[in-house]
């Protein structure tokens, strides 16, 4: 940045100086516990395999329109993986 500021356009009512006063940090959840013990392997896996059901359930889809003679879905986006169909 250039220069030093003290943010001379904005009409502060207070200024503080001095470490700031940080509440809280509570303990570790559940949950994180939990993944921690399951491990990256299984946590990795468990993702696989969900992402692997979104694919499938596409895929079931795109037979069942067939099935039906409906329109070709051209593509579809899930969780930020475009499937294309031609």
């Amino acid at each position: 940045m250039p220069g030093e500021h003290n943010f001379e356009h904005l009409r502060l009512l207070r200024r503080f100086q001095g470490s700031a006063n940080i509440r809280g940090g509570g303990s570790t959840s559940p949950q994180t516990l939990a993944n921690r013990q399951a491990g990256r392997l299984a946590h990795g896996q468990a993702l696989k395999t969900s992402a692997e059901a979104i694919s499938d359930g596409w895929k079931t889809l795109r037979m069942e329109r067939e099935g039906q003679d409906l329109p070709v879905i051209g593509h579809a986006t899930v969780l930020g993986v475009t499937f294309a169909w031609a």
